[in-house]
């Protein structure tokens, strides 16, 4: 279904459907049969800052010798979003890409160092958009443990909440191949921290891009924002993936506090057990989450994820 705006059609002009791959400085990249067209808005058309298009977003555009111009918005099948700090510093919603199949986040076992609590963030917002999450664990080849073990709660994702595990180097190339299986025919987002490796990730899945990718800052050990925009790329029939800049905070202040136990969905069999209906899991009595995380069934980093967003959101 499109988003009509009621635009009288001129003759000598094509109509075509294609997807938001970027946008920059008031112009729309977008995808039509495996071609990029640089288009602007209809001068008719005055979207309300929750409809304004994203990548991911399916629209209509008229081409001609003169403009591209795009005259319909189909409507989104999901969003993902987040909280944003606006150069005011007033924390505001930011819907960031749509219509979304499969959403990885992308992390690292070293540099930099893994991180399962950013891990959790975004399963917050994966699981709020009701997209299907997959993790990718990237740079195995700095694992240099004596036994090779990777973090137990990847075991957790993996077990206790189906969430797909990927273990995955572009240096050697661990990996590569399953991850293509995965996103095949699929419309993709890669998440994650700065230097985690989304860009090098997508540049393996698909040579010909050549995205600019930076090495991780040596004294801090944090990555640098070498992604500085949303962009949508086709690498293959009907398979396409969404960059998106690397962040070293994932704000959450748009969740409502008390629907966030209904994003970690492994807390469900447990907050049946609670003895207070609104209980909220931190320090009530009779509570089947924490008791359940006492015994040990749910990892202690989870359990901290779900009161440190708490915290944060109901200030």
């Amino acid at each position: 279904m499109f988003i009509s705006y009621n635009i009288s059609m001129q003759k000598k002009t094509l109509i075509k459907k294609g997807v938001i791959a970027g946008y920059n400085r008031g112009l729309y990249s977008v995808l039509i049969d495996g071609k990029y067209f640089q288009a602007r808005l209809h001068p008719q058309i005055n979207f309300s800052s929750k409809d304004k298009l994203i990548v991911g977003d399916k629209v209509k555009i008229e081409i001609s010798p003169l403009h591209n111009l795009i005259l319909e918005q189909e409507t989104r099948k999901n969003f993902l979003q987040r909280t944003r700090r606006s150069k005011n510093k007033k924390k505001k919603r930011q819907i960031i890409a749509a219509n979304i199949d499969l959403a990885i986040i992308v992390s690292s076992i070293k540099n930099p160092s893994f991180n399962p609590l950013f891990i959790d963030r975004y399963l917050v917002i994966i699981t709020q958009a009701n997209i299907s999450p997959l993790i990718c664990l990237n740079k195995i080849d700095l694992n240099n443990s004596d036994n090779g073990n990777f973090p137990s709660i990847l075991n957790y994702y993996e077990k206790e909440m189906s969430i797909p595990v990927i273990k995955t180097s572009t240096l050697n190339g661990r990996g590569i191949s399953t991850l293509q299986r995965k996103i095949a025919q699929k419309t993709s987002v890669f998440l994650g921290q700065s230097g985690v490796g989304k860009s090098s990730l997508i540049n393996a899945l698909e040579k010909k891009l050549q995205i600019k990718t930076s090495p991780v800052n040596p004294k801090t050990g944090q990555g640098r924002h070498t992604t500085t925009n949303f962009r949508l790329y086709p690498i293959g029939k009907k398979t396409y993936i969404i960059d998106t800049p690397g962040i070293r905070n994932l704000s959450l202040n748009h969740i409502e506090p008390r629907l966030l136990e209904l994003y970690f969905t492994d807390f469900q069999k447990y907050t049946q057990q609670c003895y207070y209906r609104n209980c909220w899991h931190q320090n009530e009595n009779g509570c089947g989450v924490k008791q359940t995380y006492k015994e040990g069934k749910i990892p202690a980093s989870r359990y901290q994820s779900y009161l440190k967003i708490l915290q944060e959101i109901k200030v």
